[in-house]
């Protein structure tokens, strides 16, 4: 992981976290789906855990990506499905390319 890519998760896990310790209703959006969630932590324990996940991988010559979708999907269980919020996903898609 580059270093300004470092950087962004860092920072954007702890703005998540004060923003998720204000906040009455918490969302995490991945891949453009909206997912509730009920304590503050969990964006930053997807980070954390993707992160993680990541670089154990690299270590032991895995090459297939452990992504933070592949995090919450481990993480959170819901019992009906959660559909994309079809607005989002542009505004998600732009803002992703910008770290790239």
């Amino acid at each position: 992981m580059g270093a300004v890519t470092r950087f962004y998760v860092d920072e954007l896990g702890r703005l998540n976290q004060r923003l998720a310790a204000l906040a009455d209703n918490v969302h995490l959006l991945v891949a453009g789906i909206p997912m509730v969630v009920k304590g503050p932590a969990l964006g930053a324990a997807v980070v954390a855990l993707a992160g993680l996940e990541s670089y154990l991988r690299k270590q032991r010559g895995i090459a297939e990506p452990y992504t933070a979708a592949d995090a919450v999907a481990a993480m959170v269980k819901f019992r009906d499905r959660v559909e994309p919020v079809s607005a989002w996903v542009p505004a998600y898609a732009n803002r992703s390319a910008t770290f790239e």
